[in-house]
């Protein structure tokens, strides 16, 4: 069978740059498209490599269907999908943190919490955490980072963040140590959520509560609640 026949997405003018790097003893690897005799047709991976022999050049191929690894990749892209929309309503974010290097890459969702238009300040951890974390909470962070790196586990912290345009936010943040087959810890992956507005409520009720105490010790009076179904 001709090779327009098996193949439907070539051309000839392809046809003829291949016999040309092939000719010129280069060796050819792609993916493309293969019929069936049904008129079907499957995903495959294409090796060709050319040989001589007495002067005369042939070529020997190598043809992988690859039906298989194209559909773990579209359920893999679809689970990535559903996995950033989750995120995205959930207000959390997902990030992971290369130790020896400390470079960084975050979530789409993590990056709309940050206020960036794409990962590229976080690519820089230590350089992340000097410009966007608040001052007197990178002591703490400091001081829990090697007990992580150094026992695993997991942790949760908590740091004021200063976004470049919405002012000072409270992150929530739960990592773990991921440790490569030698048992050493390798990476940092975690999940970051803003809690400004909880944690302003939270201290909106305190607030309130300390001044309603207050007003009681000076109107001498107090409060009391009953369960009337006890």
């Amino acid at each position: 069978r001709a090779v327009l026949d098996i193949d439907p997405l070539v051309t000839e003018a392809q046809i003829r740059d291949m016999i040309e790097i092939l000719d010129g003893g280069g060796a050819l690897a792609f993916e493309s498209v293969h019929r069936h005799r049904d008129g079907t047709t499957f995903p495959v991976e294409v090796r060709i490599r050319p040989f001589w022999v007495e002067g005369q050049r042939f070529a020997t191929s190598l043809v992988r269907n690859i039906s298989e690894r194209r559909k773990a990749e579209d359920r893999q892209r679809e689970n990535e999908i559903r996995l950033a929309e989750a995120q995205e309503i959930g207000g959390i974010g997902s990030f992971e943190i290369d130790v020896e290097s400390w470079a960084g890459t975050c979530s789409t969702a993590l990056q709309k919490i940050f206020g960036f238009e794409d990962e590229t300040p976080f690519r820089d951890f230590r350089a992340f955490l000097q410009r966007h974390v608040h001052p007197d909470d990178l002591p703490s962070l400091d001081h829990t980072r090697p007990a992580l790196m150094r026992e695993g586990g997991s942790d949760e912290i908590e740091f004021r963040f200063r976004h470049p345009t919405s002012g000072e936010k409270v992150l929530n943040v739960r990592r773990r140590a991921v440790r490569d087959r030698a048992g050493k810890v390798c990476k940092i992956q975690g999940t970051a959520r803003d809690v400004t507005e909880r944690r302003s409520a939270e201290q909106a009720l305190l607030a309130s509560e300390k001044a309603l105490r207050a007003a009681q010790v000076m109107a001498q009076v107090g409060n009391w609640v009953c369960d009337v179904q006890q």
